[in-house]
């Protein structure tokens, strides 16, 4: 889903030169999307441990009736789903890749940084020597490209580094856009990363 709706704008920013109207307001709508997507990430709760959850009473008869069935036909086990198997078909759907997903994030964070439009986003915003008065008034959450290859190589994101790794990605750029206006240099930068980290993450 969120690929999909990512690629309606990036088509978009793609054909349309910077600056063109349908540019901006794919750029605009991106960055809204991708707000939005935030909000919804950091509210999500991931179930890890439906198996050790207590079974109920009523999902444990029909367990027992299954086998006594089968036993009495004499066919053998009887195939029966129980919410331990569920849970274990709900970790094998999220496809941890190879090398782990620490390796996988350094790996784009690396990729990232070498790229030429980077520069902005490599270390913290020093707003007392830029004299930027009001970034830490308008930027609530500050982060770069440097603090999240620091925070992989700590293992800090730990479990969450497949949900809170991007949305720490993404949020080096939005501040950037959100900072600086339309048509400044370090908001088209920062819109052109933005679309760098996508294809990469995608």
């Amino acid at each position: 889903f969120p690929a999909d709706c990512r690629l309606v704008f990036h088509n978009a920013m793609t054909y349309n030169d910077d600056g063109d109207p349908i540019y901006i307001c794919a750029l605009k709508m991106k960055v809204l999307f991708e707000e939005s997507w935030a909000h919804m990430l950091e509210g999500l709760v991931v179930p890890t441990s439906v198996s050790k959850a207590k079974k109920p009473e009523a999902a444990e008869a029909p367990v027992a009736s299954a086998k006594k069935d089968a036993a009495a036909d004499g066919k053998g086990k009887a195939a029966v789903e129980t919410p331990k198997s569920h849970s274990k078909k709900e970790k094998e759907d999220v496809t941890e890749p190879e090398g782990g997903w620490d390796a996988a994030c350094l790996a784009i964070v690396k990729k990232l940084a070498k790229l030429k439009d980077a520069w902005p986003f490599l270390e913290p915003v020093d707003a007392q020597a830029l004299k930027l008065k009001d970034y830490h008034k308008v930027v609530k959450k500050p982060m770069d490209l440097g603090t999240i290859q620091e925070k992989l190589e700590e293992g800090a994101y730990k479990s969450k580094v497949s949900t809170q790794f991007p949305a720490d990605c993404r949020l080096v750029f939005h501040n950037a856009l959100q900072y600086n206006d339309e048509g400044d240099d370090i908001h088209g930068l920062a819109a052109k990363m933005l679309d760098k980290f996508d294809e990469h993450w995608n």
